[in-house]
């Protein structure tokens, strides 16, 4: 028969896992905002919250606190570490008031808690008196945090949509509850026990939610997928009597001011459609790394778009196979990337490395794939 202690020390084994998973669930978020080199509209406040609430549970499992809890401190150590990191890459691609006001956040943190940690080793004296007291605090930080999905559900109701609600974190936060509420519970320790079994009854209803919405959220998205691309159609095949897109070449040719360089390369004097998403420097290395992530080529050296266009029909025709994966519904994909970005640099200031635009234009053929 297996002893409480093994049985105990299995569970925070698994609980260690769970935690792992759960605070390693946020990485796309900052792979994201990596490849941007903007944290946009995300919020730093969940993650200094998770510090916080990192530190007091390391705080809570060193012995002079409260003695044998081991997998308490490495859990809680290992996801500090993790947060940290988030914290600091917020740090690092946010700028102006928002990087002042993470610096000021985590640092007042750590001095808080710091304080926190003096006052409860120094004044009070039993290991009794202060795992309470720090257990009180850290169930506390748990709960705030296993609570900061609610907002999401509220709008998953709404929107009747659980696309920005990942299954991954849900899961994760379940698994994670579920083990340390049995670890607490050999022998009873109610200040990890209450957050945990919190944490496993939210999991539980965004699972639930999931479940509801999964399908509805399919639809919304392949209707939203439908309705980029009619989008993107109109904007594609925007031309004007000699069947051009409306790049400097034309804009010129109305009688519009304004630059008529590229305004990818600079290189050329008179930016064409032909220039712009072929013969441009930018354009080539956006073909080529696309290509090298399909494994063939999609336009051939030397040879023009229309040409390629036609190539590809004909081997449609000759072909057929699904629409999606085809060669000129790929060639339709880049060519809009290219022309997207441009108009991103002209109308925005926004640049991006080849090698960023073709993972997006990578990205967007496998949603097609799924989706549509």
């Amino acid at each position: 028969m297996v002893s409480p202690n093994t049985l105990r020390t299995a569970l925070g084994a698994l609980g260690n896992i769970a935690s792992a998973f759960l605070v390693l669930s946020p990485m796309p978020t900052f792979y994201r905002v990596w490849k941007k080199g903007s944290v946009e509209q995300f919020s730093p406040i969940p993650y200094v919250v998770t510090v916080i609430n990192c530190m007091i549970w390391v705080l809570y499992g060193v012995p002079v606190v409260h003695p044998h809890s081991t997998l308490v401190i490495t859990t809680s150590g290992s996801g500090l570490v993790v947060e940290l990191f988030y914290v600091l890459v917020f740090l690092f691609y946010s700028q102006g008031r928002k990087r002042l006001l993470v610096l000021i956040m985590l640092i007042a943190s750590i001095i808080i808690v710091g304080i926190f940690a003096l006052l409860v080793i120094m004044l009070v004296h039993t290991h009794e008196r202060r795992s309470m007291i720090v257990g009180i605090l850290g169930g506390a930080s748990s709960i705030s945090m296993y609570a900061a999905p609610l907002s999401v559900m509220k709008m998953v109701i709404q929107t009747k949509s659980v696309e920005y609600m990942p299954l991954s974190l849900s899961v994760a936060t379940f698994f994670n509850g579920a083990c340390w509420g049995g670890y607490a519970l050999i022998p009873f320790d109610p200040y990890i026990c209450i957050p945990s079994v919190v944490g496993v009854l939210l999991a539980i209803v965004q699972l639930l939610l999931y479940g509801m919405y999964y399908k509805s959220t399919q639809s919304q998205i392949a209707a939203r997928r439908r309705k980029e691309e009619m989008a993107m159609a109109e904007v594609a095949v925007m031309r004007d009597g000699d069947n051009k897109i409306l790049t400097r070449d034309v804009l010129q040719r109305r009688n519009i001011g304004g630059r008529t360089e590229c305004a990818m390369c600079q290189n050329c004097n008179l930016e064409t459609a032909l220039h712009l998403l072929i013969l441009c420097p930018f354009a080539k290395q956006v073909w080529s790394q696309v290509s090298m992530k399909l494994g063939y080529k999609l336009i051939e050296e030397g040879r023009s778009l229309e040409e390629t266009w036609s190539k590809s029909i004909l081997q449609t025709i000759a072909k057929p196979t699904d629409w999606r994966i085809t060669g000129p519904v790929r060639i339709i994909c880049v060519c809009w990337w290219i022309w997207r970005q441009r108009n991103a640099v002209v109308f925005a200031g926004k640049e991006m490395r080849p090698q960023q635009l073709a993972d997006l234009i990578c990205m967007e053929m496998m949603l097609w794939m799924r989706y549509c």
